[in-house]
């Protein structure tokens, strides 16, 4: 967790709206560079690049409330019944 506070520092990536339009910057980079790999490189480069687009999927939630995640949960216990 020391990570991604320190990453999130580094990037000035804090909580915000506009933390949220950078968050969103990060994801669509790191969602094409696992696009390319996924499409024209070996495994290992491919899990690399899902595991960079992970984490800043995870890094972004911080930008939102827990309020949010109630609702995410919520609405996926009734798609998986």
């Amino acid at each position: 967790m020391q990570q991604a506070k320190e990453f999130r520092q580094v990037y000035d990536l804090m909580d915000g709206s506009m933390s949220r339009v950078a968050q969103k910057k990060l994801i669509d980079e790191e969602w094409s560079e696992f696009h390319e790999a996924f499409h024209f490189m070996k495994e290992e480069e491919q899990l690399k690049e899902l595991g960079d687009l992970v984490y800043v999927c995870l890094l972004s939630i911080h930008c939102y409330t827990a309020t949010v995640l109630q609702l995410i949960h919520g609405k996926q216990k009734f798609k998986w019944w």
